[in-house]
């Protein structure tokens, strides 16, 4: 899903002597999933890009979290990369646009109310003060407007798309990802749960305000993770041999498309052991949906077998996986 970060635009022209610009930010943005529920709605989906200083470049960080496994509604998915900007620091990234010196009021009166779908904020810390800048997703006409207004000043709109191709050669960096790199975004997106609930990132959301009235509040993390349940709540289970057998074990990844289509079935693999540790020297799919069999594969070859007491490792064993659609 392309949510595609656009950052704030300078409406007008600002001169300063000594430009004042943020070491470092983070980007909050809030649209939909590519991915309808069963009803046709469309759930909600944020997307964290946070830039901090590493060295003489940038250390970038991009999280995503949106549903996953729609038939159960409230799954989430947090899945997340890092990468290095060598050479490149976030005051450099954030300068040309003048970020400090843009103001919400001149933002708010160059799209003059006209905000389309989707929201996203630039938070950054200007002369030790943090600072917030919000902005709707601009579709092409308003970008096509705002070009003609403000003609070359448009570094910050495409801060966000510069800083993904930048660290990950692609501005939407899970949508062509293998079924082992997905698993493995959504184990490091695990690890950033915690601070994700602290708080940290909260002031780049929108405040949630309610249906009735105009009561709003500040939106959390907290609260956007409430129905989070792990990095793998529907993860394959393993029927035969149990778990006991295994020294190693890590769970297969159901494939996305899987999910998408609800197809679900059992996979058998025969894995070929080396007898003096119990590694998998290879897997070989005796049955199963050629939809399952590449994460069951992938994920063979990270077992690591249990020799049984008095008995010898056998050279080979049978595994059954099954791969059904359930809820957390």
């Amino acid at each position: 899903m392309g949510l595609g970060f656009l950052a704030v635009l300078m409406f007008g022209r600002i001169a300063f002597a000594q430009p004042v610009v943020p070491s470092e930010f983070y980007i909050v943005a809030e649209g939909v999933s590519d991915e309808a529920y069963p009803d046709g709605s469309l759930p909600p989906a944020r997307e964290i890009l946070d830039v901090r200083p590493e060295g003489e470049g940038s250390h970038i960080v991009y999280i995503r979290i949106s549903p996953v496994g729609l038939l159960c509604g409230k799954t989430i998915s947090v899945m997340a990369r890092e990468a290095h900007l060598s050479g490149i620091s976030p005051s450099r990234l954030l300068s040309p646009g003048g970020f400090c010196a843009v103001t919400q009021r001149a933002i708010d009166r160059a799209l003059k109310g006209n905000l389309p779908e989707g929201r996203f904020g630039i938070v950054a810390k200007c002369q030790g003060e943090e600072r917030i800048l919000s902005i709707g997703n601009p579709d092409s006409r308003t970008m096509s407007t705002l070009h003609r207004r403000a003609p070359g000043i448009l570094s910050l709109a495409e801060l966000e798309s510069v800083v993904l191709r930048a660290a990950f050669s692609d501005l939407e960096p899970f949508k062509s990802v293998s079924t082992a790199e997905a698993w493995n975004a959504r184990r490091a997106g695990d690890s950033w749960v915690p601070e994700l609930r602290s708080g940290k990132y909260d002031r780049g959301l929108a405040p949630r305000c309610l249906r009735t009235g105009n009561s709003c509040v500040p939106g959390t993390f907290a609260e956007v993770l409430k129905d989070y349940a792990g990095p793998a709540p529907d993860a394959p289970a393993l029927l035969s041999p149990g778990r006991g057998r295994f020294e190693v074990y890590d769970d297969p990844f159901f494939p996305p498309l899987a999910r998408a289509m609800r197809i679900q079935g059992h996979v058998t693999l025969r894995l070929q052991l080396d007898a003096s540790s119990g590694d998998v020297k290879s897997a070989a799919v005796v049955l199963g949906h050629p939809v399952f069999t590449p994460s069951a594969l992938e994920a063979a070859k990270k077992w690591r077998v249990n020799q049984s007491p008095g008995q010898p490792m056998p050279e080979t064993l049978d595994v059954v996986i099954d791969y059904s659609l359930r809820c957390p």
